[in-house]
């Protein structure tokens, strides 16, 4: 590789939020049921000084997570989540690379937890989720074209404490 000049690259980034949950225990239909439901709120700005390229990240996203015990050993859990990040890229130097983009997804989860012994817990779960093509810090113009990437995942293990 052949550098004929000095390039600096020199950032500032700060990221400053709030994530709050609150747990709730109560019985449905006589059966042990624990609910947490939270919220998220944080800010994430880059400027990159080096060609005055500002990226903004305001995120917002709600979630619920809940256990259902149906028996000593047996328990079903599920979750969902509500993301919708506010995407903002100021170009100082090229003004037509400015953009704002607000891409929005639902996520869930569903599985079962089995745990016959306070050490042992087989456990299965499916589970979806989204993600933008890059980080949200930096994204380019370009990348904000692209739709987030969807996945699912099918998930079985053991957990074991020792």
């Amino acid at each position: 590789m052949r550098q004929s000049s000095f390039l600096e690259l020199y950032r500032i980034k700060k990221k400053t939020g709030n994530h709050t949950t609150v747990n709730l225990s109560h019985a449905i239909a006589m059966l042990a049921n624990q609910l947490v439901i939270g919220l998220d709120l944080n800010r994430i700005s880059r400027v990159r000084l080096s060609d005055y390229d500002i990226n903004r990240v305001h995120q917002h996203f709600v979630f619920a997570e809940d256990r259902l015990k149906f028996s000593h050993p047996f328990s079903l859990v599920g979750g969902l989540r509500y993301d919708r990040p506010r995407i903002t890229n100021t170009d100082c130097v090229n003004p037509s690379n400015h953009f704002t983009g607000t891409p929005d997804a639902i996520t869930w989860r569903a599985g079962a937890v089995y745990n016959p012994i306070s050490t042992l817990s087989p456990y299965a779960q499916y589970a979806t989720a989204a993600d933008p093509v890059g980080a949200l810090v930096p994204i380019s113009l370009a990348q904000s074209a692209f739709d987030l990437s969807t996945g699912r995942q099918m998930e079985a293990g053991v957990w074991r404490i020792y």
